[in-house]
């Protein structure tokens, strides 16, 4: 609102304010802001999410050209919609600034860099389309390889300096009494400042809209005659519709401007006309929301990009990632398999050749005792310690039977050629039952070589894997 209707709305009477200067002073109400509500929290995280995804794809060289694009347009609407955070302040308190004139001139740079960096982005993207429609055969072979990063740095280092003035002039003063209002009181630089506003506005606004309308008009006709890429097709179908949505739904606030600065001197007019800048505001705050959408619906890349990420996230949820516990699964295994059988055994188990592992027989392991092994099956040893078979043969020689006999011979078939490479501890003891061979040898469970390779207790855990086979 312009210093001339301020002065002869502030000069209608001192008194103090009622119900129905407050109406008529800020007119915007509850449903205005249950819609500002609506829209932040829908655009905001749906803007967030596009400048992710198309970070994502820029990050990893994927359509470099439309990921950039994507995500300089994603983070204009992102500040432009956290600025509407601060009306919605305002709203609430009844067009009240309780923030002081810092908050205030940061709400409105917020505001003038968003706007501005969409429209010059939108503006240098229709213009780039125009030309690769009208020129197709000289411009691609032209245009720089770099252009889409230069065109964003600069369309936001312009939009940065075009907002200057919002960060020297707006400032929050006494309106009414107690009613404290953050507006840009210009003063005399009132004419020059409101014409650069509105013809820096309108200009990219109109060179957008020539362009597009060109680049729709060429598509048409040469739509029937040459079948583009289909890269080309998606880029432009994004582009397409991005443009569209932006001249229809920000077309009626460059109405309003121009009209505003046309009546700049009229109380009525203006006031009129600033209620109408308020509620076109409304539509920029809408496109916004739903430019992310948008290319959401026109980009195939976009949309598989989302699904993966979705479903990755989904996965992470519900624990359903592959091969998460397998590593653990072969111990759980053998813990839940030997129970019965002592430490050293198991650990000997553990790293005894797989070719041998299935002579054990499972029935006898329940059975086993560590200090009656020797005395219960002495055919059963074999089986459980492969380095023992040798010294146990001698020793059962005299007393076996003829059929404990064949029983051993089959059972050491298999580890003998590993016993005969490695010594064990074992071969140290074998000619002391070898220059005595009686029989109650055996059945003395005190004897040194019985207990040196069989029992848990005499031989340490660090020796049993270096004995066994390997």
């Amino acid at each position: 609102m312009d210093t001339t209707m301020e002065a002869d709305l502030g000069a209608t009477g001192h008194r103090p304010r009622t119900e129905l200067d407050d109406e008529d002073s800020y007119p915007q109400g509850g449903w205005d802001t249950v819609f500002l509500v609506a829209l932040l929290l829908l655009g905001l995280p749906a803007n967030g999410l596009m400048a992710w995804l198309a970070g994502s794809q820029a990050r990893h060289g994927a359509g470099t050209r439309l990921a950039l694009l994507l995500l300089s347009l994603a983070l204009s609407d992102f500040l432009f919609l956290a600025a509407a955070a601060f009306q919605i302040l305002e709203i609430r308190h009844g067009g009240h600034w309780p923030l002081g004139t810092a908050a205030c001139r940061f709400y409105y740079f917020l505001w003038g860099v968003s706007y501005s960096s969409g429209l010059f982005l939108l503006a240098a993207l229709s213009l780039d389309r125009c030309l690769l429609a009208l020129c197709p055969h000289w411009y691609p072979g032209h245009r720089p390889v770099r252009l889409p990063l230069w065109v964003c740095a600069g369309v936001w280092v312009l939009a940065t300096l075009f907002s200057v003035p919002w960060l020297v002039f707006p400032e929050a003063a006494v309106w009414w009494y107690d009613l404290v209002i953050c507006l840009d009181f210009w003063d005399s630089e009132e004419l020059s400042l409101r014409m650069l506003e509105v013809l820096g506005g309108f200009l990219p606004f109109l060179l957008l809209l020539v362009c597009h309308v060109l680049t729709q008009a060429t598509a048409c006709r040469t739509c029937h005659r040459q079948q583009q890429p289909a890269a080309c097709r998606g880029f432009a179908r994004v582009a397409r519709t991005i443009l569209s949505a932006y001249v229809v739904l920000r077309l009626p606030y460059q109405l309003a401007q121009l009209l505003y600065l046309a009546f700049l001197w009229d109380v009525y007019s203006g006031y009129l006309l600033w209620e109408a800048l308020v509620y076109s505001d409304y539509l920029i705050l809408l496109n916004s929301c739903l430019s992310p959408f948008l290319c959401l619906m026109a980009s195939a890349d976009l949309r598989t990009l989302l699904r993966s990420v979705l479903s990755s996230f989904a996965a992470a949820l519900c624990e359903e990632r592959p091969g998460s516990f397998t590593p653990t699964e072969p111990q759980t295994q053998l813990d839940s398999e030997g129970p019965t059988l002592p430490e050293p055994m198991a650990e000997a188990q553990s790293q005894m050749d797989p070719v041998a592992q299935p002579q054990v027989n499972p029935t006898l392991q329940p059975r086993s005792d560590p200090t009656a092994q020797p005395q219960l099956n002495p055919t059963a040893q074999p089986q459980s310690d492969p380095t023992a078979q040798p010294q146990l043969n001698l020793m059962a020689q005299p007393q076996s039977d003829s059929v404990a006999q064949p029983q051993a011979d089959t059972n050491v078939q298999t580890p003998a050629p590993a016993a005969s490479s490695v010594p064990s501890p074992c071969d140290e003891a074998s000619p002391t039952p070898s220059s005595h061979p009686t029989p109650g040898a055996l059945e003395d469970p005190a004897t040194p070589p019985a207990s040196e390779g069989e029992s848990p207790s005499s031989t340490p855990p660090e020796a049993a894997p270096g004995a066994g086979p390997t």
